[in-house]
């Protein structure tokens, strides 16, 4: 959502406020909930979809109605996002949400966060409960010359599913 926002605010299609950079904050580095939904209801709709395809999000899709918490992806989705922020948002933008995901809350210091800090991971951990399992999936990308993941395991015919924000 935070990509699209900035995407468009570029564009000139919205007008994101001075209040809202906290709620930027706060969603990616807090997960909070609360920020996500302010920053929703405020500027997307159901055209999200359709926009996130140009980052290379072509299996997201909403899972009962037009609204972040109610999505899944695949992990290829997500690898395309983070090599569209990484490698296309201008340098302004993606410095803001690598920023953002280097400096995560402390309560989301797991998953590949246990690389340690001094790694930079830069990374916002997602996770979903799939019939009694946590289903997840770890892909190895690169920027500037170093690894945001520092896993590259990737089980054969899996897919991760991420509800948005989480």
């Amino acid at each position: 959502m935070v990509a699209d926002l900035l995407v468009r605010e570029r564009r000139g299609s919205v007008r994101l406020a001075p209040a809202d950079q906290p709620l930027i904050d706060a969603a990616l580095r807090e997960s909070a909930d609360g920020a996500a939904d302010r920053l929703w209801h405020a500027y997307e709709n159901a055209g999200f979809l359709s926009r996130i395809r140009a980052f290379g999000m072509t299996g997201a899709s909403f899972t009962s109605r037009a609204y972040w918490g109610a999505m899944t992806c695949s992990a290829d989705d997500l690898s395309n996002l983070m090599d569209y922020v990484l490698n296309h948002l201008p340098d302004r933008d993606r410095d803001e949400i690598v920023n953002d995901l280097q400096h995560v809350s402390p309560v989301q210091h797991w998953g590949v966060w246990g690389a340690g800090s001094r790694n930079q991971p830069g990374t916002k951990n997602g996770w979903v409960n799939i019939k009694g399992d946590l289903d997840c999936q770890y892909r190895r990308l690169r920027w500037p010359g170093r690894a945001l993941h520092p896993g590259d395991h990737e089980p054969p015919g899996r897919r991760g599913r991420l509800p948005g924000g989480r």
